[in-house]
This record gives C-alpha cells, sequence and structure tokens, in this order.
C-alpha cells in the first residue's frame, strides 16, 4: 500500500505519516519524510529522511540561510534544493 499524505502547511502530515510508518509490522514499511530543520525556532528548510534506515539529506534552504551547501543548486520561491 501506498500513502502520500497532502494538506495544510503545520497540518500535521510529518507526525501522521511517522505513526503510520511506526505502526507497519517491521521490515515490511519504508518511505520518506520532509522534516523541518530549525534555527531559533525558526524554520530555515528541509531535510529528507528515509524512514526504514533513518539516512538523512539536506533537500532546502532558505536563501537567506544558505551558505554553498548544495554542488548543484537551483531556487525556488524562497528556498535553494
Amino acid at each position: 500500500m501506498i500513502y502520500i499524505l497532502t494538506g495544510p502547511i503545520d497540518s500535521g502530515k510529518t507526525s501522521q505519516m511517522l505513526e503510520i510508518y511506526n505502526n507497519a509490522r517491521p521490515g515490511n514499511a519504508d518511505g520518506f519524510i520532509s522534516a523541518k530543520i530549525y534555527r531559533n525556532n525558526y524554520c530555515i528548510g528541509y531535510e529528507i529522511t528515509r524512514l526504514a534506515t533513518g539516512q538523512k539529506k539536506l533537500l532546502a534552504l532558505l536563501s537567506s540561510a544558505y551558505n554553498n551547501e548544495f554542488e548543484d543548486k537551483f531556487s525556488f520561491g524562497p528556498f535553494i534544493f
């Protein structure tokens, strides 16, 4: 089964996906979440996490927080990917 969660900003999508994953039988689920990165209680970007391994990668940063973290980059709205 595939779950794709959608909803308004800050509506609990990431928490809900973690709950679905944590309630699945061990070894029978995998997926990704995009969690916010905070600095001084302010969201500055996102990192993507593979649920089965816990491996994390930087996904996007606000242009104001960007410091050449990406070898190849592009901008979309206020974010650099």
